[in-house]
């Protein structure tokens, strides 16, 4: 099954409807940043988010001209700081 980012979005905040929390919405420079690193993770077999070149999330964030508004948005720590989905 191949599903698209919208749709992979609209699972998502099915399943978070159903917890009370709000919706999320596709940012663009977010998505210029991580689909690019998606294809090299499929391509290069990649099991963790250091890209081939050595890029971490935050250096391909940023090199995307997405302005951090002081949150943290790096899934990794979210993880880290709130625990694994229950």
């Amino acid at each position: 099954m191949t599903a698209t980012p919208g749709e992979i979005l609209e699972l998502v905040n099915a399943e978070r409807a159903k917890s009370g929390c709000p919706a999320l919405k596709e940012n663009a420079q977010l998505a210029k940043a991580a689909q690019p690193f998606a294809e090299d993770a499929s391509k290069n077999n990649l099991d963790d988010h250091t890209g081939s070149d050595g890029s971490s999330p935050e250096q391909r964030i940023a090199a995307a001209g997405y302005v951090d508004s002081g949150v943290c948005i790096s899934g990794t720590y979210v993880v880290q700081v709130f625990g694994p989905p229950a």
